[in-house]
């Protein structure tokens, strides 16, 4: 694909859009300002498809090669000119999905998705004081091929895992130690995948939260045991001792055969097992992803995630990234979406979240649902930035007033450079006091 951009500087809006519009096909795109208005010329399978609109915002630009490319056919473009990740933000203080399909040129569902999503935002009332907690694992048991996350195997990663959560204890003491005027609202350990720690280490970590944070105004505790591969009754009834109510168990796709492919050794029936032992634990909620385009039978993969009956279920359109091992000519089977919201909607869930991602391989969204008011209280902020997040680890932002801070990505060089995290992290927070 080769696009030239003349008189402006719009090259990489334009990009983005037209990869969702053609994806990966060869295609030719030269959009010239003139004046007040912008000319756009897509050359596709030797023709020429011509639009000139007025001018006046980047998003012209926009709309003239969207207007250009559906002179060719009616590509599948839900989300219309929009390439940004939080549709949500643009209509959180009108609650007008009309601003999303005249501006953006969206479709009734995804306007719809998005105001109700911002809804879930707005109903939540915030303190200045409020404040949520991130804590990093970045190890896996396998790396999944779709992934691009900094994480490490356990295997590789085994000389240095348990250095590592030295680290992370000394970074906790000195945060809950600087935050105790805050209102903790919410904790959220993520990764990697944090079961892949061993027992000792989880329970170290685990521990030390219990022990140094003030919970008073805590409405929620989760951790991610998204791999079925890392999970046993100890280690779930050991996050159940220290207070988590929320774990996350993500399945990906009924479909054995394609979870090999990607490099989780694991089994559709070993994610069955692990549900009924985090259900005999006791949790408060169970969140389940799925992914979208990974292939497999979409239908079967939805009916029995729903036949399962978690509190909440997170669809991902499967995204190429530069960090994983899939590329753009990954071939799926895409089967109807619309499937999966329809079951949703028939079994009582309500849309809380809603993100997209560059390069996704079908035009489509990431979007949380829940049921029973059990909505992830901290994905919420963190999407709305609602509240500001003290994070902790390797690879974590801390977001304070606004302004963004930077532990180091990588485990090691999070450990060698462990004492200037400690100094640092004790500014930020001391500052905002």
């Amino acid at each position: 694909m080769n696009i030239e951009c003349i008189n402006h500087d719009v090259y990489r809006e334009l990009k983005q859009l037209s990869w969702v519009i053609f994806s990966n096909l060869d295609v030719d795109i030269k959009s010239e300002l003139l004046g007040d208005t912008v000319k756009t010329e897509v050359i596709f399978e030797g023709k020429t498809y011509t639009d000139i609109s007025p001018y006046f915002e980047k998003n012209c630009a926009k709309r003239s090669l969207y207007k250009a490319s559906f002179q060719i056919k009616e590509w599948d473009t839900p989300w219309g000119i929009l390439t940004g990740i939080n549709p949500a933000r643009l209509v959180y203080d009108s609650l007008d999905k009309n601003e999303l399909m005249e501006k953006y040129y969206t479709d009734e569902f995804r306007a719809d998705l998005s105001v109700k999503v911002a809804k879930v935002s707005k109903n939540i009332e915030v303190d200045p004081l409020d404040i949520s907690l991130y804590v990093g694992i970045p190890f896996c048991k396998t790396k999944c091929k779709y992934c691009s996350f900094i994480s490490s195997s356990v295997e590789k990663a085994n000389r240095y895992r348990s250095k590592y959560v030295d680290c992370l204890i000394e970074e906790l003491k000195i945060v809950a130690n600087s935050i105790k005027h805050r209102k903790l609202k919410s904790i959220y350990i993520g990764g990697g995948t944090p079961t892949a720690l061993d027992e000792t280490d989880l329970e170290r970590v685990l521990s030390t939260i219990y022990s140094n944070f003030n919970m008073k105004d805590l409405i929620e505790f989760t951790v991610e045991a998204g791999r079925v591969d890392t999970i046993n009754r100890e280690k779930l009834e050991i996050i159940k001792k220290y207070g988590a109510d929320r774990i996350s168990i993500n399945p990906q796709v009924f479909d054995d055969e394609i979870l090999a492919k990607m490099g989780r050794n694991h089994t559709s029936k070993d994610v069955l097992e692990a549900y009924e032992i985090a259900r005999d634990v006791g949790f408060k909620a169970i969140n389940m992803d799925i992914i979208y385009g990974l292939g497999g039978d979409f239908k079967y993969t939805v009916d029995t995630l729903m036949k399962l009956d978690p509190e909440n279920v997170t669809i991902h359109t499967l995204a190429i990234k530069n960090g994983g091992e899939l590329d753009l000519n990954y071939k799926s089977n895409f089967q109807d979406i619309n499937y999966f919201y329809d079951k949703v909607q028939q079994n009582g869930y309500l849309p809380y979240y809603l993100y997209k991602q560059q390069y996704m391989i079908k035009p489509y969204e990431n979007v949380g649902y829940h049921k029973n008011n059990t909505q992830c209280y901290y994905n919420v902020c963190m999407m709305q930035n609602l509240t500001d997040i003290v994070s902790t680890g390797s690879g974590t932002t801390t977001k304070i007033n606004g302004e963004s801070y930077f532990n180091n990505k990588f485990p090691l060089d999070y450990i060698n450079n462990i004492q200037n995290i400690l100094l640092k992290k004790q500014q930020i927070l001391c500052e905002e006091n």
